[in-house]
């Protein structure tokens, strides 16, 4: 395979070019990935938001607020 190259163009153009031709002859390199993946009860977390919120409204209006209540039952 006879490839002419444009030595017009910019090194970074040769490199890319270079790079695609290795991966697709060889692979490309793997990848790992070091994550951590919790499970999140959605619905939970939403409910202590409203409840943190309905908290924080009750002390502006001047109201208490059992939030404390709310909070055991979950």
């Amino acid at each position: 395979m006879n490839v002419a190259m444009d030595d017009g163009a910019p090194a970074a153009a040769h490199v890319a070019a270079a790079t695609a031709v290795l991966d697709r002859g060889h692979g490309k390199p793997t990848v790992s990935v070091d994550a951590k993946v919790e499970k999140v009860d959605s619905y939970r977390a939403f409910l202590e938001v409203l409840i943190e919120i309905n908290s924080d409204l009750s002390v502006i209006n001047g109201n208490r607020a059992p939030a404390n209540e709310m909070q055991r039952s979950l």
